[in-house]
């Protein structure tokens, strides 16, 4: 049986480099990218909101849910641009035996 492995890149704690191709990435965020998840997350319009989290959280909402994040539990996974902006983010969230998934896209990079 084959397995599907993921263009996967992995970095420090605090990156900081752009990746060396032009291509969206898939990567591991780190929690050190906590402000990059808080900016994917309030460009997503009310409906977008709802969708991905269950209600149109405000902003101050969505910086609390960044902040209650464990990455050290947590998978958290997303798609950048060569400018580290983050296109699309999986959240894998665990408890015991339940996984909650979580899954959102820019308006921009939808459909590509």
């Amino acid at each position: 049986m084959r397995s599907y492995r993921p263009n996967m890149h992995t970095a420090s704690p605090t990156r900081k480099t752009k990746l060396t191709n032009s291509n969206p990435s898939t990567v591991r965020l780190l929690e050190s990218e906590r402000d990059s998840l808080i900016t994917h997350f309030l460009a997503l319009g009310p409906e977008d909101r709802r969708l991905r989290f269950g209600s149109t959280l405000a902003d101050d909402g969505i910086r609390a849910y960044v902040a209650r994040i464990d990455f050290g539990r947590d998978g958290l996974f997303a798609v950048q641009d060569d400018a580290l902006h983050l296109l699309a983010v999986v959240h894998i969230a665990t408890t015991g035996n339940i996984a909650e998934l979580g899954l959102s896209v820019v308006p921009r990079s939808r459909g590509q």
